[in-house]
């Protein structure tokens, strides 16, 4: 029962994981957007 129990637990904090990443992901990605489109921006106003 223990046991079944601490199996469930390790799959659910498993099938957790991906969302986190997932949050993660989209967080660096917006990061990175947003630092391209300055460098762009400044980039632009450049020429």
């Amino acid at each position: 029962m223990v046991q079944n129990e601490y199996w469930r637990q390790s799959l659910f904090e498993t099938s957790n994981k991906p969302i986190i990443n997932v949050e993660e992901f989209v967080e660096f990605v917006n990061e990175r957007k947003t630092a391209y489109f300055n460098s762009l921006r400044r980039l632009i106003g450049s020429w």
